[in-house]
């Protein structure tokens, strides 16, 4: 029996949250001279996140800093290779995240995506949301799918 292919929209990968300043998570501080996307909360984030990948089977990447993000890592399993990547958004009483998770943009091109595949990201999101509420204690939380992450009222969407 031949596998369908399917639509990664359907995923809920984008996961944006906040961390409180009183939170007992150990988010680093902003640097002295802060500059655009480097952060030292974004690496320790998805530090955490990635330990957790680690012992759930996932092999991952050390995050990083990258190009217009704050952190970046590379997760891989068996059958795919996803990208994590993390903004953070400094407040005063707090610290906003935004995290995206996708396979390489040739996946979907090729929309070579099949259902079997979009279980197992899907496994892997919730284990970042595990991580995000049990092991970073976040104040706020809200996971979405590509569509509802980049809603947009004003055209009608």
């Amino acid at each position: 029996m031949r596998e369908e292919q399917a639509s990664a929209t359907v995923v809920r990968s984008y996961f944006h949250f906040e961390i409180g300043a009183n939170s007992s998570s150990n988010v680093p501080p902003p640097t002295a001279r802060p500059r655009p996307f480097r952060d030292p909360a974004g690496p320790f984030v998805l530090a955490e996140i990635a330990s957790r990948l680690r012992n759930g089977g996932f092999t991952v990447s050390e995050p990083r800093p990258a190009k217009a993000c704050d952190a970046y890592l590379r997760v891989v399993s068996p059958r795919f290779e996803l990208g994590m990547v993390l903004g953070v958004e400094r407040q005063t009483k707090s610290t906003k995240f935004y995290l995206r998770t996708s396979p390489p943009r040739k996946m979907f091109r090729k929309e070579s995506l099949l259902s079997s595949d979009l279980a197992e990201w899907e496994r892997l999101c919730d284990m970042v949301e595990e991580a995000l509420k049990q092991d970073l204690r976040v104040s706020s939380l809200r996971r979405m799918t590509h569509d509802e992450a980049f809603r947009r009222p004003h055209l009608g969407n």
